[in-house]
């Protein structure tokens, strides 16, 4: 079994745009390349697990969808950083699907798929239901608490505590790899 990193897209890879649609506007978050990079050479996987609503509220289509990552996997793959695999859940929350955090369902299934051991995984997020699916699917977790999108977060989450709190993924890293 190998270990897996699980990571939200905006906010904690790239720069948070509320329905983000246009690839031109994907930009790395300071802080990522390195804490990428130093994740994989810990011998990690790399995996985005990211909401995005905004297709089935019509806000942005798939494949704008499929722009905008292709932008980040590229932006990504130019620091010789790449992500194994992905999920997006397109669901609206209303739908009460499995594979939207805070459900654990799409970490669950990238796990299961490459052979992932979730108690010797992270879940890595911006949000509450990024660290909820974590704990959920039996990861440890961390939260990006950067800018305005989760300042004070920590303070009102009511479902699980993070077992760290950083400002970026440079500093995720060296977090997680203190804790190996």
């Amino acid at each position: 079994m190998q270990r897996g990193i699980f990571l939200d897209r905006d906010g904690t890879i790239i720069r948070h745009i509320p329905y983000l649609r246009d690839p031109r506007d994907v930009q790395l978050l300071s802080g990522t390349p390195d804490g990428l990079r130093t994740l994989a050479k810990a011998g990690y996987c790399l995996f985005v697990v990211s909401n995005q609503s905004g297709v089935a509220r019509r806000y942005f289509s798939m494949m704008e969808l499929r722009e905008v990552n292709d932008r980040m996997y590229a932006l990504l793959s130019r620091q010789d950083i790449y992500i194994v695999d992905a999920r997006y859940c397109i669901h609206a929350p209303e739908e009460n699907c499995t594979c939207r955090k805070p459900s654990p369902g799409s970490i669950i299934e990238l796990a299961e798929m490459h052979c992932i051991a979730l108690d010797q995984s992270w879940m890595v997020g911006d949000s509450e239901s990024d660290v909820e699916a974590g704990r959920r699917a039996g990861c440890r977790t961390g939260l990006i608490e950067a800018g305005t999108h989760t300042g004070g977060l920590c303070k009102r989450m009511h479902l699980s505590q993070p077992d760290f709190v950083v400002p970026d993924l440079r500093a995720a890293a060296e977090r997680i790899l203190s804790f190996a």
